[in-house]
């Protein structure tokens, strides 16, 4: 009667630790950015250090467009800008075009949550000029 539970205390054991290995990894789809909005911070990189910084703002109205706000943090005499934009979104990459000057390009997804993103403008470790965009959701 003892084995039994012995046998019966291992197995629910076992159990509840294969719950924790059960959780998903969370990844973003191609139309996880329609009608959401996210504002963080852009730092570009030069030789491992800040050089340029904006604040950041998007709005995904469409499955291909927006509208962006930027303030250049280092240079705090430019006027806020705000723009439409058009973007594609694949879950892995953000392609920004048609607005912010600075941020038109590829974005690489390094890591994203339902509420946040880390992406890079490159993903080449020897380029000096590099941009990482850290965002949060706003809704």
């Amino acid at each position: 009667m003892k084995w039994y539970k012995i046998l019966l205390f291992g197995l629910v054991g076992v159990l509840c630790l294969s719950c924790d290995s059960d959780k998903e990894e969370f990844r973003m789809k191609a139309g996880d950015l329609l009608n959401t909005a996210w504002q963080g911070q852009v730092n570009w990189y030069e030789n491992g250090k800040v050089y340029y910084t904006k604040n950041v703002s998007f709005q995904f109205s469409s499955e291909k467009t927006g509208i962006s706000k930027s303030v250049t943090v280092t240079y705090p005499d430019y006027e806020p800008f705000i723009t439409s934009f058009e973007y594609q979104f694949d879950g892995k990459c953000l392609k920004y075009a048609r607005g912010d000057g600075h941020l038109e390009g590829s974005w690489f997804v390094i890591s994203a949550q339902p509420n946040k993103l880390e992406l890079h403008s490159d993903l080449y470790e020897n380029v000096s000029d590099r941009g990482i965009m850290i965002l949060d959701r706003v809704y």
